[in-house]
């Protein structure tokens, strides 16, 4: 990504891009600009799961938007414009990410409430940023060879304390988490970051990594059951399990009660090496993302339990060891 109007410093890609997970060696996720248009500067968020990039239109100045790094698909608009110059960033833990707009203006953008959180009118040009470990301030500075220390305590609103989330919320919330839609199931995960206390209690219940596990000759039993629902239920639980599951998955294969039975084994089987594929594989890779973006003493013990409950060689395992070792920095 660079300055597809002058091509200095980097070159313009004019088809798409790939992304790669350098521990493995695998690649994650390929798209073309086709479906997701042209971008322009493109950052990492601080747990890597997803990055913000400028939108293009043709040459003109494109405004911010955050996609999903897994899918590629986009999460959130955060503006339509953007300046042209200058370096955006986001906060330590993920939660703000501040720009400059066409104005000068400095926009700090709160991803876990979805809104701009503050905006800072100033006259520097070429504008670079950084926040504070903390939070508590913003660094700027530019043209002028001046930098400025921004008060964001002072800046930002307090945050809103979400109300106490009915049944039928709590089970949308769970749905929205395995669906295709990005920007859906986004909007879930601001809701449960927006109370940690809440998706804590929330996420225990639904995991259910224990129950499941001792319960696995059981569940595999159900694949083979007449009731849609009892199949649907089993099958999403077997598929929480991933790598825990494969043994018992391979030894129930030939002992299939129909054809039915075995399809569906088969079919458990072969999203094992699909990881974050199914919804239910987008389910856990979220939920492991907002315990990420929690940095709470009991969202990290959530953590550590999963981890404790998975194989190392499972993908799950990967991914939870990355959250736990952010959450002791």
């Amino acid at each position: 990504a660079g300055r597809p109007d002058t091509g200095m410093g980097q070159y313009w890609v004019p088809s798409g891009m790939a992304f790669w997970d350098t521990s493995t060696g695998h690649e994650i996720t390929r798209f073309m600009h086709a479906t997701m248009g042209h971008l322009g500067q493109l950052f990492f968020a601080p747990d890597s799961r997803s990055f913000i990039a400028q939108h293009r239109v043709a040459q003109e100045r494109g405004g911010w938007r955050l996609y999903e790094l897994r899918t590629g698909k986009e999460r959130l608009k955060l503006s339509d414009a953007s300046s042209e110059y200058g370096t955006p960033t986001f906060s330590r833990d993920g939660r703000y990410f501040a720009f400059v707009d066409p104005k000068n203006a400095i926009i700090i953008f709160d991803l876990t409430q979805g809104k701009v959180a503050a905006t800072i009118p100033q006259t520097d040009t070429n504008v670079r940023l950084a926040f504070s470990p903390n939070n508590s301030l913003l660094a700027s500075g530019g043209a002028s060879a001046t930098i400025l220390l921004w008060d964001l305590k002072a800046l930002l609103p307090p945050a809103a304390k979400e109300p106490a989330w009915t049944d039928a919320e709590k089970t949308q919330i769970w749905n929205d988490l395995a669906l295709p839609d990005a920007a859906a199931s986004y909007a879930a995960m601001m809701r449960l970051k927006r109370s940690p206390e809440q998706a804590i209690a929330l996420l225990t219940d639904r995991l259910q990594w224990r129950a499941a596990s001792k319960d696995m000759s059981k569940l595999i039993d159900k694949l083979g059951s007449g009731d849609f629902k009892t199949r649907k239920a089993a099958t999403d639980a077997l598929e929480q399990l991933g790598e825990r599951a494969r043994p018992s998955l391979l030894k129930a294969l030939p002992q299939a009660s129909s054809l039915e039975h075995k399809r569906r084994i088969e079919g458990l089987l072969g999203a094992l090496g699909k990881p974050f594929t199914t919804p239910t594989g987008l389910r856990i890779l979220r939920a492991i993302e907002v315990l990420d973006g929690m940095r709470t003493p009991e969202a990290a013990a959530l953590l550590r339990e999963l981890a404790a409950e998975t194989p190392p060689d499972d993908p799950v395992a990967r991914e939870v060891a990355r959250a736990l070792e952010r959450a002791g920095r």
